[in-house]
């Protein structure tokens, strides 16, 4: 079966059941594709076994569902180039952590001892180094408030989602970042946020 998103290609299902691209969707998106394939399951079953099944979901439908978006693929974009009009423009913009001054890294050697070596064994069981740095670090991020709802309609009945993602957004930002790396234990608060609005 093919999972028909537009008139010329569609997006195939492989013959596992997998789409040949990533999919990122809401959750009420899957459940209403879920539900237009239940509607159809006649026309599906029909294209058991053959080796290139016609589309039978409706495009205009599919494709309605797989352009749904959320809060956030309004905050971070989406790419679907096998459907035209379903890619958002992320509102988010983020920058690295970046100092104004030079910083010379640091190298941390260490050495792990392993407990259960045999009795003629010598030496540690894990050595390696690591690097790090000690600058005060800056970070910004750009936050485009008009995009965040996406379309006009939306906007003016979601204006109090607005609020609430914008707030956990300044929250998230300015909070201590859990690291991949939890030895780094980078948990200090920023000394100042700024805050700019432009209209």
């Amino acid at each position: 079966m093919a999972l028909s998103a537009n008139k010329k290609e569609g997006l195939k299902l492989e013959d596992k059941g997998g789409t040949s691209v990533l999919l990122y969707l809401p959750e009420a998106a899957l459940d209403a594709l879920a539900d237009l394939a239940a509607e159809h399951r006649e026309a599906i079953e029909a294209t058991a076994g053959v080796k290139k099944p016609k589309a039978v979901l409706p495009s205009e439908q599919v494709a309605k569902l797989l352009s749904e978006r959320n809060g956030v693929i309004n905050l971070f974009g989406r790419m679907l180039a096998e459907l035209p009009g379903a890619g958002v423009d992320g509102v988010v913009q983020v920058a690295h952590a970046f100092t104004t001054h030079e910083v010379a890294p640091e190298i941390d050697f260490f050495t792990a001892v392993d407990d259960c070596l045999p009795e003629d064994a010598v030496g540690s069981g894990h050595m390696n180094s690591a690097e790090f740095s000690a600058g005060v670090f800056y970070r910004y991020a750009s936050l485009d408030l008009r995009g965040l709802d996406g379309e006009p309609r939306r906007r003016r009945r979601d204006g109090q989602g607005t609020h609430r993602r914008v707030s956990a957004r300044l929250r998230l930002f300015a909070a201590p970042r859990w690291q991949s790396r939890p030895s780094r234990a980078a948990n200090t608060l920023p000394d100042l946020v700024h805050v700019a609005v432009a209209r």
